[in-house]
């Protein structure tokens, strides 16, 4: 009996919220057909901040300022043989420029939506604390009430 190959790869990504919109936070339609936030990985000597930002905007056409760490994420699968173990770090971030342009060869769709948007519903399970960490936090921006 063998031991699995493990390896390590590390991702960021964001929480995008565009102040002064009805339909303020920013999800993506993953290649699996579901709801989700930008994501990617680091490239060599890149921040994960740098990572975040150029993520976003290759995704969805969107420039974004990455304005506060959020909860990350940890989850293993398995690729080509290899035990992948991956960390995922998020940040709330303020859409700053760009227009939402979807990058068809990186996702299927990209869409800004409400707090209460049933595509929430829909996200990946590990998601939710960054979700509910986020909108907490995207109050400040969005001039909400608690």
């Amino acid at each position: 009996m063998g031991f699995a190959q493990l390896t390590h790869r590390r991702a960021a990504g964001a929480l995008v919220i565009s102040p002064g919109s009805s339909h303020p936070f920013l999800l993506i339609l993953d290649r699996h057909g579901r709801w989700t936030l930008p994501k990617g990985h680091l490239e060599p000597g890149e921040s994960p901040v740098d990572a975040a930002v150029r993520e976003v905007q290759e995704e969805t056409g969107i420039y974004a300022v990455m304005v506060q760490r959020l909860p990350q994420v940890r989850y293993r699968f398995w690729e080509s043989g290899l035990l992948i173990r991956k960390e995922v770090i998020y940040y709330l971030a303020l859409a700053h420029r760009g227009s939402l342009k979807p990058d068809r060869s990186e996702v299927k769709d990209a869409r800004w939506v409400g707090r209460d948007d049933p595509r929430w519903q829909c996200i990946y399970e590990n998601l939710q604390q960054v979700r509910h960490r986020g909108h907490r936090l995207a109050r400040r921006w969005l001039n909400e009430r608690t």
